[in-house]
């Protein structure tokens, strides 16, 4: 083993600093980057970027796997790495961080990937498997493949994620997102423009939404191909007693069953668990179309959804609506569809109204949805409008213009 060499090997040479937090290594070079993940005792250590990094033509070596995690700060400084290219037939936990535990990674900008693992489980750009903090990380472009739980930033996440985007192509078979293949933790104020091909728990942000995870203030928009079920613009599968709140999915989805503009799939909730499978105060502009359990919003619910519309055209065979494809015994409160853009005038559950309708705020105000500048409904001031003229929107957004 590698602790029973006396004396142990130098560590590599870097651009600067000791790996301590409060001077982390500084990696100036491709070279410089290469270094990290040949030695587990650096897995322990901090990092920062101090230049822009061109890995074209660079056989990588993976930063952190199952056995030797990478548990220290890595702080991208704003700066790019270029050109992360990686190929394999058959390994698991693949990215440019395989295996990531208790770490921090920030600030770093991934531009023009491509990860290449047909038949990889929990393969992402940025990393594999990834438990800790993830936030203000971008990917710029570029393609991944994958087999399971398949993410252009992350393939499988149990930390928190927050203020990170990606754009670019991913494809996979099962838990396929723009963002993370299958979150287990807290995704909050991220978002992505993405054309994402999957089979079946495949979403344009999310794949699965496990158990008691949560998706906040996001978005997604693009285009989401699924060949089977589970399919949304937003998230695939919303998990048991998992929550959606504040967010939008924007573009084109398809698939085959249980399609939603936002959510394909909103399952009921452990009955053990007194916590909702909830989705509340979102939206899809999302055009759908599927066979059967088609909806504007969600293809299957039997969770909980509320204060949200969509105005998509949607389009399918059996059980399919404007707002809901089919809610067996789920629960839809103060919700609406738009019945002259989607096409549909029955929903399994929701309210249609009229465009002109749909772009007036006493609509919204009657069934107890908050506005800006208003406090009969409370002083959250979760949504705005342009009446007329537009639809309503989330705050975040006014707030990001």
């Amino acid at each position: 083993m590698w602790w029973q060499l006396s004396p142990l090997d130098l560590l590599p040479a870097f651009s600067g600093g000791s790996g301590e937090l409060n001077d982390p290594y500084l990696i100036a070079t491709a070279e410089d980057l290469n270094r990290i993940g040949h030695n587990p005792r650096l897995m322990v250590a901090h990092f920062k970027l101090i230049n822009d990094i061109d890995l074209r033509d660079i056989d990588f070596f993976i930063i952190g796997n199952y056995e030797y995690p990478f548990s220290g700060v890595f702080d991208g400084n704003a700066n790019k790495i270029l050109n992360f290219r990686c190929s394999y037939e058959d390994v698991d936990h693949i990215g440019l961080f395989g295996y990531v535990r208790g770490a921090e990674i920030k600030d770093l900008r991934l531009v023009d990937p491509n990860v290449d693992c047909p038949a990889g489980f929990r393969t992402g750009v940025l990393a594999g498997w990834a438990w800790g903090k993830i936030s203000r990380c971008e990917v710029v472009g570029g393609t991944i493949r994958g087999s399971q739980r398949v993410g252009m930033l992350v393939g499988e996440s149990h930390g928190l994620i927050s203020d990170c985007l990606t754009s670019g192509s991913v494809i996979g078979h099962t838990g396929v997102g723009g963002l993370v293949g299958s979150n287990y933790g807290k995704v909050i104020g991220c978002g992505t423009s993405i054309h994402i091909t999957g089979s079946s728990s495949t979403g344009g942000l999310v794949g699965q939404n496990n158990y008691n995870s949560l998706v906040d203030s996001s978005f997604a928009d693009g285009t989401v191909i699924g060949k089977l079920d589970r399919i949304g613009g937003l998230i695939g599968t919303n998990g048991h007693n998992a929550t959606v709140v504040n967010c939008y999915s924007t573009g084109i989805v398809t698939g085959r069953n249980s399609v939603g503009g936002l959510v394909g799939d909103n399952p009921s909730p452990y009955v053990h668990v007194d916590k909702p499978t909830l989705i509340s105060n979102c939206y899809a502009w999302t055009n759908t179309e599927g066979n059967s359990e088609v909806g504007g919003l969600v293809g299957s619910n039997d969770g909980s959804v509320s204060i949200s519309y969509s105005t998509g055209k949607v389009a399918g065979n059996l059980k399919v609506g404007g707002l809901v494809g089919s809610n067996d015994s789920g629960e839809v409160a103060n919700s609406f569809w738009d019945i002259m853009t989607s096409g549909q005038i029955t929903s399994a559950d929701g309210i249609g109204k009229t465009t002109a309708e749909m772009q007036t705020t006493s609509t919204f105000l009657e069934t107890g949805w908050d506005f800006v500048n208003e406090t009969e409904n409370g002083t959250e001031d979760i949504w705005w409008i342009d009446e007329g003229r537009d639809y309503p929107r989330l705050w975040w957004e006014a707030a990001e213009q």
